[in-house]
């Protein structure tokens, strides 16, 4: 069976162990960095050494309008102006009232000018009392939301075409109040788009209208996850001689014959001076350095390194990963021979910087998952 370790966030690492029963692999441990930093320890030392970090980065926002179609114009009153957003899906927009706190308890919609495959198919509203501070075209997400109401939505296919009321019972008021449109008619569209939208106190679209030309609204794209959110990565040191340290939890290998370690990474390291590698330390012994010899796929790029660090003269990952600067990420596979079934092992990743420079991308090292 296989024996893996994932480590997701910006670098993927596997570990395979395979036993004498069966040639497949079998699951040891698996950690994806989307939720937290997969027990991984980070240490550094040498001069002003920088930590390597964890962080959580959401999914970025792809808001994006024409000059003449922003959000402001579906609150316009004007059936023939329309808000458009290329983001398509989970659009809307943010809207402060100015006539002060309501109670929202229907909305009417009207349907924009050409393509009815990009109208709202469903909907999510929101209210908030917090002063905004969500930016125009951004996630929208700087404010506690408490949601109103959601449900399908059912726009005629005929163009120009006010009439559509939502209703949803409601108490609360709010200052504030964030429209998301979830998803549209036909997704192969390349945008979502509605001439107008109304927010009444009252159902049927009765009572008083809340909102008005003129009030303050930003455009937005609520971004779902895509997985791999998460990240460790080494920003890189030019004050060095420094090296940082990110240590994986113990893996008991539980009667593997062979284990095979798997990462996604990129990087972006001085040429010929600075480097990365990886170090393996069996049943609590020292580290030692993993050589290229024992990489199978898209080992080490550069040997005999020239930085004053703890690489000096060896080996490790120098240069520039294929892909680094559209944030690709490359697969490398190393082979561990020698290991006994019953031990225990760690891997530890290890960036070695001298004082000089360092590499022109920052972070240097990003790690992406461990399997």
């Amino acid at each position: 069976m296989k024996r893996v370790i994932w480590l997701e966030g910006l670098f993927i690492f596997a570990v395979l162990g395979f036993f004498k029963t069966n040639a497949v692999a079998d699951e040891i441990y698996y950690t994806d960095f989307e939720d937290d930093d997969g027990a991984f320890i980070q240490e550094v030392t040498g001069n002003s050494p920088i930590d390597a970090v964890y962080s959580f980065d959401p999914q970025p926002s792809a808001s994006s309008s024409p000059g003449n179609e922003q959000a402001f114009h579906g609150i316009d009153g004007n059936f023939s102006t329309k808000y458009l957003n290329f983001a398509k899906l989970n659009t809307g927009f943010i809207v402060t009232p100015s006539s002060g706190d309501s109670i929202v308890r229907s909305i009417s919609l009207a349907t924009a000018n050409d393509a009815s495959a990009r109208d709202p198919a469903s909907f999510i509203l929101y209210g908030t009392n917090d002063a905004i501070l969500s930016t125009s075209h951004s996630l929208g997400n700087s404010e506690d939301w408490t949601e109103i109401a959601s449900g399908d939505l059912s726009l005629p296919d005929s163009r120009n075409t006010p009439g559509t009321v939502v209703n949803f019972p409601n108490a609360s008021a709010y200052s504030s109040y964030r429209l998301i449109f979830p998803t549209v008619k036909n997704p192969v569209d390349n945008s979502m788009q509605i001439a107008e939208v109304q927010f009444f106190d009252a159902e049927e679209a009765g009572g008083n209208s809340i909102l008005a030309a003129g009030d303050p609204i930003i455009a937005i794209h609520l971004a779902t996850s895509t997985g791999d959110l998460g990240t460790w990565s080494m920003e890189g040191d030019d004050s060095g001689p420094a090296t940082n340290f990110l240590t994986s939890p113990e893996i008991e290998l539980e009667g593997a014959w062979g284990v095979r370690v798997i990462f996604d990474h990129r990087y972006s390291i001085e040429a010929e001076w600075d480097a990365v590698a990886l170090e393996l330390s069996i049943d609590g012994g020292d580290f030692e350095f993993i050589p290229n010899s024992s990489f199978t796929v898209n080992g080490y790029t550069y040997s005999d390194l020239k930085g004053n660090h703890v690489f000096k003269g060896g080996e490790g990952f120098n240069g520039e990963s294929e892909g680094y600067s559209q944030r690709e990420f490359i697969t490398s596979t190393v082979d561990l021979e020698d290991l006994n079934a019953e031990e225990n092992i760690v891997i530890r990743f290890v960036g070695a910087w001298d004082e000089a420079a360092r590499g022109p991308g920052i972070p240097n090292w990003e790690i992406d998952t461990f399997t």
